[in-house]
């Protein structure tokens, strides 16, 4: 008796719960839920806070990815550090011999030298050492064509270590596979395609750099003279069972086939950019050792070949592109994006150019008076100079 008394007072429980979960004309609307919290009475737009790195290094042109330097694999030049620099920067021959006839090797910061770098020297760039000026245009200009480089006389500073030019470990340098835009438009400030004739080293009026330009017709160092870059192909290694798993130079250990590093003997393709055409060289190298420099320096041992505009290689290495939109890319590169600090600004105003509900912040690690709080709506302008960013 006492069990079917609990069962049938259980049932009328539940036909009790049935009834009360039963749609009626008056409950049978969807119910809205809120998305924010009822305790949130205002809709604020969101705050995003830039903090920025101005320290010294942001104004390099090279920024390089970990790597053995050219005298790890170049039988005439002589290093006992084979180890990257913990900078990014690299380390390449000035072209220069010391009094024992001995390759001078230069750690550079920078490809060109405009006279508006952060560590220039009472207005001289530099080329010796560790110096954190050093540009590598100084150490061309200092020390020129000196020794005979394969089978033509090019500049030896320049073609010593080719992988300088090349985005593939110069993160920085020029990227065939980038469409390289003018920063964005702010209320303030409009920036515009580069000129190749006349590119900007700093695209902000009355900043440092701005009334500093070159002809990227007359840039580089070259055969022609003209802006070039490099396109790396993967295409030998080096013998990691000797010497310590690092290449040797002489004699060297040199291997057939790719290993996924950027080797300075692997092969690239050269592209030559001028104000009217634009021309690819394959370059190919076959390592031979110091005693075998009799007839002049050959090291590396480059080879070039010059291949048409439209094969296969050389359209790659331009990423598609015709000629004009290619010498406009190469231009809006060198103005916007050739330095570190180029990039993280233009960054910077390009989300707040996209995004432009948030309410934005900026601050800078080395200085304390160019820190904004949040909200604040004084701060249209995301790429004017340090104090005012």
């Amino acid at each position: 008796m006492q069990l079917q008394r609990l069962s049938t007072l259980f049932a009328s429980a539940l036909a009790g719960l049935a009834a009360a979960q039963a749609p009626t004309s008056a409950s049978a609307a969807q119910i809205t839920l809120p998305n924010v919290p009822l305790i949130v009475s205002i809709d604020a737009r969101p705050n995003v806070w830039f903090q920025l790195d101005d320290s010294g290094s942001m104004d390099w042109e090279i920024l390089a990815q970990p790597h053995f330097p050219s005298c790890a694999y170049d039988s005439f030049l002589q290093c006992n550090n084979v180890s990257s620099d913990a900078n990014g920067r690299m380390r390449v021959w000035s072209g220069a011999v010391d009094g024992d006839e001995k390759p001078v090797i230069t750690t550079v910061s920078y490809v060109y030298d405009l006279g508006d770098s952060v560590y220039r020297n009472n207005g001289n760039g530099l080329c010796t050492g560790n110096n954190l000026a050093n540009a590598l245009a100084t150490c061309v200009a200092n020390n020129g064509n000196s020794i005979k480089y394969g089978d033509a006389d090019v500049n030896v500073a320049i073609n010593r270590d080719w992988r300088i030019r090349s985005s593939d470990l110069n993160v920085q340098f020029f990227n065939p596979e980038e469409t390289y835009e003018p920063w964005a438009n702010s209320k303030s400030r409009t920036f515009s395609n580069a000129s190749f004739s006349g590119a900007r080293s700093w695209p902000v009026v009355g900043g440092s750099g701005f009334d500093n330009s070159l002809n990227l017709e007359n840039a580089d160092f070259g055969p022609n003279g003209n802006f070039f870059y490099n396109v790396w192909i993967d295409d030998k290694g080096y013998d990691k069972t000797v010497n310590g798993g690092v290449p040797r130079a002489n004699p060297p250990s040199v291997t057939a086939g790719g290993n996924d590093e950027v080797d300075q003997w692997d092969s690239y393709i050269q592209v030559n950019v001028s104000a009217s055409s634009v021309s690819c060289t394959k370059v190919t190298h076959d390592p031979v050792t110091f005693a075998d420099n009799a007839d002049g320096y050959r090291g590396i041992n480059p080879k070039e070949t010059s291949i048409d505009r439209g094969s296969v290689e050389c359209v790659d290495a331009t990423g598609s592109q015709s000629d004009a939109v290619l010498r406009q890319n190469v231009a809006n590169w060198f103005q916007y994006y050739r330095r570190r600090t180029h990039v993280a600004r233009g960054a910077v105003g390009t989300v707040a150019a996209e995004l432009p509900d948030f309410r934005y912040g900026v601050s800078q690690i080395n200085e304390v008076n160019a820190t904004y709080s949040i909200p604040n709506t004084r701060i249209e302008d995301y790429s004017i100079e340090t104090g005012s960013t």
